[in-house]
């Protein structure tokens, strides 16, 4: 599996939403989790990051539960 848009990834939680509100919406919810942010940040990950690594999509799905 390739990489993987932040975009589709906040899309899938928040179908109903536009997808900046979407995006926005998804970046909430991994400051608000700080034991997730730490760990995406441990892997790469910048808050401006357009594109996931699947390391990167699992670990949000682990602390969120996958859409």
């Amino acid at each position: 599996m390739g990489m993987i848009r932040f975009r589709d990834i906040a899309l899938s939680y928040f179908p109903q939403q536009p997808s900046t509100t979407a995006t926005k919406h998804l970046k909430r919810w991994i400051h608000r989790c700080p034991l997730l942010y730490t760990e995406l940040r441990q892997t790469g990950f910048q808050p401006r990051q357009r594109y996931l690594t699947p390391h990167m999509v699992e670990r949000i799905y682990h602390h969120l539960g996958e859409p």
